[in-house]
């Protein structure tokens, strides 16, 4: 079942469907629609809002502005004692 899955995905056309998605996801919303687009988002990947410079879901215009959000400055500390940096979620 693993090699028919793999083959599968060898045949998904993933360069296109990147590209697709990433135009929709520059396609401006109109502010009724950003809260619960970005909202669900958000919840649906636990982005914690408060860490983001611009806490205001309606003020980003598209969910590609949303996920290149800018953190404020202390919101996620990089250890300097360790050689390698890695996102991690705390749940």
């Amino acid at each position: 079942m693993l090699s028919f899955q793999v083959a599968l995905f060898k045949k998904l056309p993933t360069r296109a469907c990147s590209r697709a998605l990433g135009a929709v996801c520059d396609i401006d919303l109109p502010p009724w629609l950003r809260k619960p687009i970005i909202g669900s988002y958000s919840w649906y990947f636990a982005c914690n809002v408060t860490e983001a410079v611009e806490e205001e879901i309606v003020n980003y215009s598209s969910l590609g502005a949303f996920f290149k959000r800018q953190l404020k400055p202390d919101a996620r500390r990089i250890c300097d004692a360790s050689c390698i940096v890695s996102a991690h979620f705390i749940l």
